[in-house]
């Protein structure tokens, strides 16, 4: 019986793997400026899957010299009872980890155009991964009355106060940095924050802001901002 259900279970599973096609979809590209080689590059698509048909957006990059190719798709599935008229929004972040000063070129390749954008790496001011403590944030609540957001998130040791907030408006990227200062004797000991922020309206901006969040060791957390209100 055990070898019936196997065999029926991988049969399905055949099934649904030849009917399951690879298909182009639409994204777009934010690549934020200020990194340096000490920190990890990371670069954000996103866009939306036309209907329920569309499965697991992917990506594939290709790297030749300075320049490298992203292509989006997607699994293109059937559905015997029709596709459903929904779309679904989807975010992709790219990591390419710490990468040399230079120049570099990123092109998106969507369903139909290409969009390309430069990434300028700058050297490191120091060997320290942050020039500054940046504290360790996970996540973004939105307040749905006005254009107030929390940044929260947990610091590994206690010791680290919330200083000050340092922003710069990229066209269509907000990079926040939130620098924390060192106060008193730092203990081991997990410390959750919270810091409110107000995002400016952009009127020269479309919906999708993205924000940009420099993190603790060099890392960055990443946040799609409907501006709407």
């Amino acid at each position: 019986m055990k070898t019936v259900i196997l065999s029926l279970s991988l049969s399905i599973l055949c099934s649904f793997a030849f009917a399951a096609e690879k298909v182009k979809i639409n994204g777009k590209l934010y690549v934020a400026s200020g990194f340096d080689n000490n920190d990890m590059v990371e670069l954000t698509v996103v866009g939306t899957l036309p209907n329920s048909c569309y499965r697991n957006p992917a990506f594939e990059i290709e790297k030749k010299d300075k320049k490298f190719t992203i292509r989006l798709f997607a699994n293109y599935v059937p559905l015997t009872s029709g596709c459903r008229d929904v779309s679904m929004a989807y975010t992709e972040i790219i990591n390419f980890g710490m990468m040399y000063p230079g120049k570099y070129e990123i092109s998106l390749v969507n369903k139909n155009n290409t969009e390309s954008k430069k990434l300028i790496i700058q050297p490191a001011l120091s060997q320290l991964v942050d020039d500054f403590l940046y504290g360790n944030v996970s996540g973004i609540v939105e307040n749905d009355a006005n254009r107030e957001i929390e940044l929260i998130g947990a610091n590994p040791v206690n010791c680290l106060v919330f200083d000050k907030m340092i922003t710069d408006v990229q066209n269509s990227i907000i990079v926040l940095r939130p620098q924390f200062k060192e106060v008193g004797t730092c203990e081991n000991k997990s410390t959750p924050f919270k810091i409110k922020y107000t995002v400016p309206f952009l009127d020269d901006q479309p919906q999708g802001i993205l924000l940009h969040v420099r993190v603790m060791n060099g890392r960055s957390y990443n946040y799609l901002y409907q501006n709407h209100l």
